[in-house]
């Protein structure tokens, strides 16, 4: 018996557009960087808390988890929107510029077509 397959990209692909969602996979994602790191100290509302103004959450942990949870301090955006590039382009003028790395401010004066990490 496969256990491994519990949740698969096409489940998410298919819940992502709905509005349960909008709460749901913040939550998840709370959950799996929480799981991944054991000295994470985790800031990543959900449920009722996802209209709070800002970044959508901030990690930070000595560890990290290779490739998908950076070491050191880390700024999260999370959306469940159709087109990610929009939503950054919209999100991006907001984040102050002390959390910017030099590339997302790179990303910001020259526009969607530079490339490199944001945060």
């Amino acid at each position: 018996m496969d256990h491994t397959h519990i949740v698969q990209a096409g489940d998410l692909d298919r819940y992502a557009p709905s509005r349960d969602s909008q709460a749901v996979v913040p939550e998840l994602v709370y959950w799996l960087v929480r799981l991944s790191c054991p000295d994470v100290v985790c800031r990543i509302p959900y449920g009722e808390s996802i209209s709070q103004s800002g970044m959508d959450g901030s990690v930070e942990t000595e560890l990290g988890f290779d490739g998908f949870i950076p070491k050191g301090k880390s700024y999260w955006e999370i959306g469940t929107d159709r087109d990610p590039q929009r939503r950054q382009q919209r999100s991006l003028p907001n984040v102050p510029r002390n959390l910017m790395t030099k590339n997302a401010q790179n990303h910001l004066r020259n526009g969607p077509e530079y490339q490199g990490n944001l945060f």
